[in-house]
């Protein structure tokens, strides 16, 4: 089986967490990472477009990525068009939640951090999207487990 085909069945086969099991957005700690998601708030009104912002503190050899869904929904949306830039600890990335016809349905942004493996599928699947135009949602990918994700709920306007 090509390597190709092998990064593919991973990605495709990668287990979403049950939001339980997903830190909230206050700062977790863990041995040289930190992720928070300072705006927008916890049961914020937003616009279909919204900026997201936070703070980081990443290991090495590690990609800070931002996804958004409707709130129960199985699949994600990775944004930004790739990983978030952390400059002097800081982060932010546009956001857009949905489409007209999710307007009053909450919405889940999360900030999770990967290794080098799950960022090259990510930008493949940034690639293939952006190529064809079509933005299939999917599967939260996986994340180094000593980062915990942030995560925030808000109201689409």
């Amino acid at each position: 089986m090509r390597i190709e085909a092998v990064a593919q069945l991973f990605f495709c086969c990668l287990l979403a967490l049950p939001v339980t099991q997903i830190a909230s957005a206050q700062p977790k700690t863990s041995v040289g990472c930190i992720v928070t998601i300072t705006g927008p708030k916890m049961t914020d009104t937003v616009a279909a477009s919204v900026v997201a912002e936070g703070t980081a503190k990443l290991p090495q050899d590690a990609y800070l990525w931002i996804l958004a869904h409707v709130n129960g929904l199985g699949v994600w949306w990775p944004q930004g068009g790739g990983p978030a830039t952390v400059r002097d600890a800081r982060w932010n990335v546009s956001v857009v939640l949905g489409t007209s016809a999710d307007s009053g349905r909450d919405f889940e942004i999360i900030a999770i951090v990967v290794d080098r493996q799950t960022h090259a599928l990510l930008m493949r699947w940034v690639k293939d999207a952006e190529s064809r135009g079509v933005y299939n949602g999917i599967l939260l990918p996986s994340f180094i487990p000593t980062c915990s994700p942030a995560r925030v709920v808000v109201l689409r306007k």
